[in-house]
């Protein structure tokens, strides 16, 4: 996965330390951790010795609690995420999270 960079458009200058990532996200620290060394997130940029989060790295988290709660597998997410091309947008990750969304009002 190398989704690392981000366009200008979307949250310029706006980092999240891993704690703010938790807690805007609802993903755990240790989960993070554990999508980041399997690929499914880039690698956290780096102030000093601190890892810092993108708006990116949060839609990606978003993305694959939306999935986990249709069934995906984790090999499915991973399979899922890697089809959406390198560099896309936090707007282009959102959208893979929308277009899950159930056609039926009902549900």
């Amino acid at each position: 996965m190398n989704l690392a960079s981000t366009t200008e458009s979307e949250g310029v200058g706006e980092e999240y330390s891993l704690e703010e990532l938790v807690q805007r996200t609802g993903v755990s620290a240790r989960n993070i951790r554990f999508y980041t060394n399997r690929a499914i997130l880039p690698p956290p940029g780096k102030k000093g010795r601190t890892a810092v989060y993108s708006p990116q790295h949060r839609a990606l988290l978003e993305l694959v609690r939306e999935l986990q709660s249709h069934g995906f597998t984790l090999a499915a997410i991973t399979n899922y995420i890697d089809r959406i091309p390198n560099g896309s947008s936090t707007e282009t990750i959102r959208l893979h999270g929308t277009l899950l969304a159930p056609w039926l009002s009902d549900r």
